[in-house]
């Protein structure tokens, strides 16, 4: 071998090894990842929308890929990627979903004006299906949009610089010949696998629930598949996403990522859940709710207590400390007349009925009266002469 030809296959190789970007994030924290609009960082994983209506937020690895061979072949890099990702609506309504989100291969940082809703963040009414857009994304759409033909509302579709696919097909995975279908905004972690392999001009799309093996069938595979005509020598790799009227979170919680290689492998046994996040505030929630009617039936409890003892109380008043016998309680006439019941009635006297009772306390038989006017001057002139007849 030549000189002239050892030194061009030494910078080949260091070429070659410039090339290659490799990467792995199992959390995420402010500097990261390059977020742009309405990203957060919440206990480790990545949100794009912000739980914001009609919003689109961007989140992308900082430095640019190179996802082109500069030399005279001109040709795309292969790439390989893992993430895990999950999406949860906030509607009460659980077939109300907004809006979705994409796996994403872009030229530019910032999303465009107006790309929320349906369009994921990516594109606009105005450029979708230009060649000058440089864009491919694998979208995880919740929504089945008009005018991009989606076969359905749970769907993942290959794009190329539109937001019509190239290949679309409800989300889910097989096993065998059989196919389980897995709804993308259920809140679940989901981990997806993306590999393109350059040489073969082949795409495989896998999803499958985080912690499951990787299916052996990819849910979407193209042939023929060249990207040299979408990708640019330099590239930014990440996600968008967006919402509509209905608010949805749109959440990384794990990726990895390598050009002419495999994505290292994704650890997401210690992985934050969703589900958990809102189980947890549906249990304050209920908590709350169920202490807020406890304390409502306890009141109202204290209430009809209190009233029943007061219908059954007497009262005395001052001037019947001074005459002689004095009242029994009501209850115990009540009980002795069995409730004033016409059977006890005796006759009638010039204030008012007269009822046959039997006192529980001891036995004794009395003649109750029950005074016609409730006036006090009545009831003074009827103590006065009992205690006059009877003192």
């Amino acid at each position: 071998m030549s000189v002239c030809s050892l030194l061009i296959l030494v910078l080949h190789v260091f070429l070659t090894a410039q090339a290659h970007t490799s990467f792995v994030f199992s959390k995420f924290n402010a500097s990261t990842l390059y977020q742009v609009e309405y990203s957060s960082i919440r206990s480790g994983a990545i949100c794009l929308s912000n739980q914001s209506q009609r919003v689109s937020g961007r989140v992308l690895y900082p430095q640019p890929v190179r996802m082109k061979d500069s030399t005279s072949t001109n040709t795309s890099s292969s790439f390989s990627t893992t993430f895990v990702f999950a999406m949860l609506p906030y509607s009460s309504d659980p077939s109300l979903s907004g809006q979705g989100m994409a796996f994403i291969i872009t030229p530019s940082k910032s999303p465009v004006e107006n790309s929320s809703n349906q369009y994921l963040g990516l594109l606009n009414n105005s450029n979708i299906g230009k060649p000058d857009n440089h864009l491919f994304p694998i979208e995880f759409d919740t929504v089945q949009s008009g005018g991009v033909e989606d076969i359905k509302a749970n769907h993942v579709g290959v794009d190329l610089n539109d937001l019509k696919s190239e290949k679309c097909e409800g989300a889910g995975y097989w096993i065998g010949n059989q196919f389980h279908e897995l709804y993308l905004n259920s809140g679940q972690n989901i981990q997806a696998w993306i590999d393109y392999d350059h040489t073969q001009q082949q795409l495989n799309v896998t999803i499958v629930e985080a912690g499951s093996p990787r299916p052996q069938k990819p849910l979407i595979s193209l042939k023929n598949m060249t990207l040299s005509n979408i990708f640019e020598e330099q590239m930014y790799v990440g996600f968008s996403a967006s919402t509509g009227a209905v608010v949805e979170d749109h959440c990384l919680l794990a990726w990895s990522f390598s050009t002419n290689g495999s994505a290292p492998e994704l650890d997401v046994s210690h992985l934050p859940s969703l589900l958990k996040r809102k189980k947890s505030n549906s249990r304050l929630i209920a908590a709350i709710t169920t202490t807020l009617v406890l304390l409502v039936l306890l009141l109202v409890a204290a209430a009809v207590f209190r009233w029943k003892r007061n219908k059954y109380r007497d009262v005395k008043e001052e001037w019947e400390m001074e005459y002689w016998p004095h009242r029994f309680d009501y209850k115990e006439l009540h009980i002795a007349t069995k409730g004033f019941r016409d059977d006890k009635i005796l006759g009638f006297g010039g204030f008012g009925q007269v009822y046959k009772g039997v006192l529980p306390s001891n036995g004794h038989e009395v003649a109750v009266i029950s005074i016609f006017r409730k006036t006090t001057e009545s009831l003074k002139d009827f103590i006065a002469e009992i205690s006059v007849n009877y003192g």
